[in-house]
């Protein structure tokens, strides 16, 4: 797709039945500067499965997009990667068959980074966002609530934990969440409590370094697959 005269590239997986008439949820897949679009679509980081391990529990409910970063990583500050996110929604939602209250962002790395800038910027076109090990950059303007699920490894020197914190905050913040949680699923996710209706908030801190937990698939699926 050409996005202000610059071609840009995603890989695009349509449900096996996919039927043109029956509207599908679309989950954008956003990758690491480690990985491509092709890889986070074929396979994901080690263990991970296709688009992160929600490909498969999915089962062919979902439209899968992964988009190609330009010099492999994104930033969410400029207005190229956020005008590609629009064009490839633009064009997805008039040549596909997707439900448009049912988008949704997840990305790991440089890639949750994207994720979490999507819901700083377009929380009222996302539905919900899952970030795997990212913070915000620069700042935050945000202030339509979003649905929020984030993990991060409690070991992580790449993107150091607090930091996820810190965007974990600005999203409790955003939906209006109070400070009391309760345990989550898996053992470790915990969700806040008081959050706008509809907008849940969940924290799933993980005994690991830089990586998508080993739960990330069936997890981040059961907490979309509840819009």
């Amino acid at each position: 797709i050409v996005v202000s005269g610059t071609t840009r590239q995603y890989v695009l997986t349509l449900p096996a039945n996919y039927n043109p008439q029956h509207p599908y949820r679309l989950i954008f897949a956003f990758h690491g500067a480690s990985y491509t679009a092709q890889s986070v679509a074929d396979g994901g980081p080690p263990g991970s499965g296709p688009y992160y391990g929600i490909a498969s529990p999915a089962n062919g409910s979902a439209i899968f997009v992964a988009p190609q970063a330009l010099s492999s990583s994104w930033n969410p500050q400029t207005a190229a990667d956020l005008d590609f996110v629009r064009a490839m929604l633009a064009s997805f939602e008039a040549n596909l068959c997707v439900d448009e209250s049912r988008v949704f962002s997840v990305g790991f790395s440089r890639g949750a980074i994207m994720t979490i800038g999507i819901g700083c910027a377009e929380g009222s076109v996302f539905r919900a966002i899952a970030a795997m090990s990212g913070e915000i950059q620069g700042t935050c303007a945000g202030a339509h609530p979003i649905a929020y699920w984030a993990s991060h490894g409690m070991s992580d020197t790449t993107i150091p934990i607090a930091s996820g914190q810190m965007a974990r905050d600005e999203f409790v913040s955003i939906n209006h969440c109070g400070s009391q949680t309760i345990a989550g699923s898996p053992d470790g996710c915990v969700n806040y409590q008081g959050c706008d209706d509809g907008y849940p908030t969940t924290w799933c801190p993980f005994d690991g370094i830089h990586q998508p937990p080993p739960f990330a698939g069936t997890a981040i699926w059961s907490f979309l697959s509840q819009f």
